[in-house]
């Protein structure tokens, strides 16, 4: 169709010059003929019209600036001296340009067909139209457009796309063999399989995980969701996470709204750690958070870095865990929280969540209602809150953040919680959260530090107020690869001794040609308890000519076991040969590490019995 307009205007065109040179030439209308064998009317070319009226699918741009394609009436004004066909825009079409529609002259608006000549009803507005691209050019004095930002879309030009159905997969294996007083061999396999299915505006999206230990399907989550551009917001309904800007993030079967950052333009507008660990072997490396593994994958002896985490929520610590080719397992935590709560002057943000509780080993699913709400304001300040309520649980949070400039930002907020635990006995208490991050741009110093208090011993978090027990967590008997048989712990938690102090420290800081340097440190204690949490990694890294050098170490302490692991490393590796256009190149790696474990006595330890609950 668009060829035969083109094709139709192109010969309109010629025509119009003829008729320019000789006003009385007449053209015999027989010879175009529509497509019903009805004789053309060429009266608009006689009368020397550049383009006929009518409806046109073409390209629009206003002030050089694309704005949307769609179809667009030309009619004749009448009350113009020009005889050709001018653009006339619907209200919906105006919007879609970002002009300003109270600023129109109201009293200039000619109605045809519900459109409006722009040139009526802005003053200074004209047009050009490119007949051979199809492209109209709108030009429109700036006082008159709606200051947006930069990058900006409208609405009503976004798609919904066409339906489609995918899958994306991940395979890992790995086949360790030992060799010690006995030969023994330990295949691993993880599977994850991300699905989702399009129509029309809504999305349908599944996460399942399947591991050769477990030999069964891992469902995590399954939800459906839609764009709300009106509200810049998504909805969803099925088995999502809570936003974790405010308060822990907890897992959620039921309906939640949430502002998306990525209807915003790219001016205005992700974040997700980096797991960063050491492996004294070639080792299987597993990341699970709020209890379902999401990653899994195979790493050489040495330093690692997983860059391309999929996390199932915006928050909630993330548990790794190393199985080295002897079976034996390394465990820490990375936290994993975004920078201070900032939103740009005159943004609101907000996340609002109800239905029930997907509870984790040993919780019940109690039905809640979450809300939390963002305000910028001027000076770089944000406000920002939220509460949280269940049956047996009540919190809510109060905070501010500013932007200091060269100073860094930082939040500050403090949450009061009211919970009846499975003792039926009441708690409350209060905890303050600070966030600090700055970047040295001079000498590019990367710091982020936070710190977590809970200053009473009566503060829970809906999480705590789920399990049915005051203690709980199962113990397993796991043989590794050389056939030794330890304890391998799941789900432990203990709410006598509730958390009391969480401080966190990231460091990064690039060394030019020497390399770059990195520190993480991570420390929780508890109450009622001398036991604590505590995990430091140091890394350096460099190229020396055509070598890349790692040196890493790495201390760890755990709750429940009251000792400390402790791993030096470094590693070596290099290109044998410059590998040629389109074939792979070989590369020499040589790790080496010394690693231990210190135990240190006198510390309260749990101590689970095979299959059974921690009492």
């Amino acid at each position: 169709m668009k060829a035969k307009i083109v094709c139709a205007l192109m010969i309109c065109h010629a025509v119009r010059y003829v008729s320019a040179a000789e006003n009385d030439l007449q053209f015999n209308p027989a010879f175009l003929n529509g497509e019903s064998g009805n004789i053309a009317d060429l009266s608009w070319v006689n009368a020397g019209s550049a383009l006929p009226p009518g409806e046109y699918n073409i390209n629009v741009y206003i002030n050089k600036n694309y704005a949307f394609t769609g179809n667009v009436e030309f009619s004749v004004d009448k009350d113009a001296a020009q005889e050709d066909a001018q653009p006339c825009v619907t209200p919906q079409q105006i919007a879609a340009l970002s002009i300003d529609s109270r600023l129109a002259a109201e009293e200039l608006l000619p109605l045809t067909r519900q459109c409006y000549f722009l040139n009526h009803a802005f003053p200074g507005a004209s047009f050009d139209f490119d007949q051979k691209t199809l492209t109209l050019n709108l030009s429109l004095p700036q006082s008159y457009m709606r200051n947006l930002p930069r990058g900006y879309v409208s609405p009503e030009s976004w798609e919904a796309g066409i339906p489609a159905a995918w899958l994306n997969y991940v395979v890992n294996g790995a086949n360790n063999e030992y060799r010690g007083d006995k030969r023994t061999r330990a295949r691993q396999l993880f599977v994850s399989l991300n699905s989702g299915v399009n129509l029309g505006a809504w999305r349908l999206r599944d996460y399942t995980t399947w591991t050769k230990d477990a030999n069964t399907l891992n469902h995590v989550q399954t939800w459906l969701q839609r764009d709300i551009p009106a509200l810049g917001a998504q909805a969803y309904a099925g088995e999502t996470y809570t936003s974790a800007q405010v308060f822990d993030s907890v897992g959620l079967r039921g309906l939640a709204l949430k502002t998306d950052d990525n209807m915003l333009p790219a001016s205005l507008n992700g974040y997700a750690p980096e797991v960063r660990g050491i492996a004294r072997s070639s080792a299987t490396v597993t990341v699970q958070q709020n209890g379902n593994t999401i990653y899994q994958t195979s790493v050489p002896a040495g330093e690692f870095m997983l860059k391309d985490l999929y996390p199932t929520s915006s928050g909630g610590d993330l548990q790794v865990t190393i199985e080295e080719s002897d079976g034996s397992k390394t465990q820490y935590t990375v936290p994993f929280a975004s920078v201070p709560n900032l939103v740009r002057s005159g943004q609101i943000k907000y996340a609002l969540g109800a239905g029930k509780l997907r509870a984790v080993g040993g919780q019940n699913t109690p039905t809640f209602a979450q809300g939390e709400l963002f305000f910028g304001w001027e000076y770089g300040l944000t406000f920002y809150g939220g509460a949280q309520l269940a049956e047996r649980y009540s919190g809510l949070a109060l905070g501010v953040g500013q932007n200091l400039g060269r100073f860094g930002a930082y939040s500050v907020d403090v949450t009061h919680a009211r919970s009846v635990l499975a003792d039926d006995r009441p708690y409350s208490g209060d905890s303050v959260r600070l966030r600090y991050s700055k970047r040295l741009n001079d000498i590019g110093t990367r710091f982020n530090f936070y710190s977590l208090r809970y200053s009473t011993q009566g503060f829970y978090t809906l999480s705590d107020t789920a399990y049915r027990g005051m203690t709980g967590g199962t113990a397993k008997q796991v043989t590794g690869a050389d056939g030794a048989v330890t304890t391998s712990y799941e789900n432990l938690y203990n709410l006598h001794m509730s958390r009391k102090a969480k401080n966190q420290l990231l460091l990064s800081q690039p060394m030019g040609r020497f390399g770059s340097l990195s520190l993480s440190w991570d420390r929780q204690t508890y109450w009622r308890t001398a036991n604590r949490t505590q995990s430091m990694q140091f890394a350096w890294n460099a190229m020396v000519r055509n070598v890349s050098v790692g040196v890493s170490v790495q201390r760890s302490t755990s709750l429940y076991d009251s000792h400390k692991d402790n791993i030096v490393a470094m590693s070596l590796s290099r290109a044998v040969r410059q590998p040629a256009a389109g074939y792979p190149g070989a590369f020499y790696h040589h790790p080496c590490g010394l690693n231990g474990r210190h135990r240190q006595r006198g510390r309260q330890r749990l101590r689970p019995r095979t299959g059974e609950p921690v009492l």
